[in-house]
């Protein structure tokens, strides 16, 4: 039986493997957590029908809870407030909350645990960097 190349073999066996350089990468983030606001707005709606509470906080600025938001304060006429991490830019919910706060840097340096927690059995130290 004859040997058969196929052209991606053909194309392979003369195409010389390209070198690897270190500029052609780059560094991504996915910061996105699928599902989780569908979660918080079932949790948001299904909290106002059965108990109202006095005010919803959301901790977020992701457009996608937009809808639930509005129903919460047109249909339930419940408050609703969000606090932003990312205070660099516009809030997308400004026009559609009761009140939208921003969480600073000097907010997560004065919530820091101290550096070693005594615990029974010994202690845990904060990691180098934190």
């Amino acid at each position: 039986m004859a040997r058969r190349e196929t052209p991606v073999a053909a194309a392979t066996a003369v195409t010389p493997p390209r070198p690897i350089s270190l500029a052609s990468y780059v560094t991504v983030w996915d910061t996105e957590e699928k599902g989780s606001d569908v979660s918080l707005a079932s949790f948001m709606l299904v909290d106002g029908f059965k108990c109202p509470y006095e005010v919803a906080v959301v901790a977020s600025d992701d457009s996608d809870l937009l809808d639930p938001v509005r129903l919460i304060r047109s249909e339930l006429g419940l408050k609703v407030g969000v606090v932003r991490v990312r205070a660099h830019r516009a809030s997308v919910f400004r026009a559609e909350v009761d009140f939208v706060r921003s969480v600073r840097r000097w907010h997560f340096a004065t919530c820091q645990l101290p550096d070693v927690i005594d615990v029974p059995g010994g202690s845990i130290r904060r990691p180098e960097g934190w």
